[in-house]
């Protein structure tokens, strides 16, 4: 009697470690925001004029499942104007997590969740005018 009271408590405590894990990657804190400022103008349809490919990528490290960390905002003209260019259009954005990051994520148990992104675009740089 006793043995299955033990044997009911571990079922139940290895349950909850499962559901806090699937519970912690479909509603964790760690959702990027990509906006601009105004500090350049940002298009997402295509430009004539804008020729210049750019592909910037970039990785967010969250801890605490997404309570403590960086700014979850990624400005869009702050990166395409570090690059050189004083507009962009056709504008993707992409985020992705490699395997590995997942795995240090899981086995963190959400105390690190490194968080990856890819932003293309087309742009004019200041040397076209």
């Amino acid at each position: 009697m006793r043995d299955a009271k033990i044997r009911e408590k571990s079922f139940s405590l290895g349950f909850l470690l499962i559901l806090s894990q699937i519970l912690q990657f479909t509603t964790g804190c760690t959702q990027m925001t990509f906006q601009s400022k105004g500090l350049i103008p940002v298009y997402m349809t295509q430009r004539i004029d804008h020729k210049h490919f750019q592909e910037i990528k970039g990785t967010k490290e969250f801890y605490l499942w997404g309570l403590v960390g960086p700014s979850p905002i990624i400005y869009l003209d702050d990166l395409f104007y570090e690059q050189g260019l004083i507009s962009v259009a056709n504008v993707t954005v992409q985020e992705f997590r490699k395997p590995w990051d997942f795995w240090k994520s899981f086995l963190s148990l959400g105390f690190y969740v490194p968080k990856n992104f890819k932003v293309t675009g087309f742009g004019v740089q200041t040397t076209d005018e």
